[in-house]
């Protein structure tokens, strides 16, 4: 992703930019890893104009946990405009 593609709100002008989705979020590589713990963060990850710095395992956990959103979506069927529930709901209102 070009910093052209960079959101305009984006508060980290200075990471490589990966990639943005739904001009709400973007994920990018720091230009130098800042010390976490016993591991340093290399990454970070803004949701709109909050920035959280990630390393490996932050990515690997927060991986899971989306997984686990995904998983329930589909398994309870909570998708939107499909037969799922929010869908049901609003047939119902």
């Amino acid at each position: 992703m070009s910093d052209l593609d960079r959101p305009s709100w984006c508060p980290d002008r200075t990471c490589l930019c990966l990639t943005g989705y739904d001009s709400r979020m973007c994920v990018g590589r720091l230009r130098e890893t800042l010390p976490h713990g016993d591991m340093f963060n290399t990454h970070s990850l803004c949701l709109e104009e909050n920035r959280f710095y990630l390393n490996d395992a932050d990515a690997y956990y927060l991986r899971r946990c989306l997984q686990a959103v995904r998983e329930d979506v589909s398994q309870n069927r909570l998708w939107c405009g499909g037969k799922g529930t929010i869908y049901d709901f609003a047939a119902k209102g």
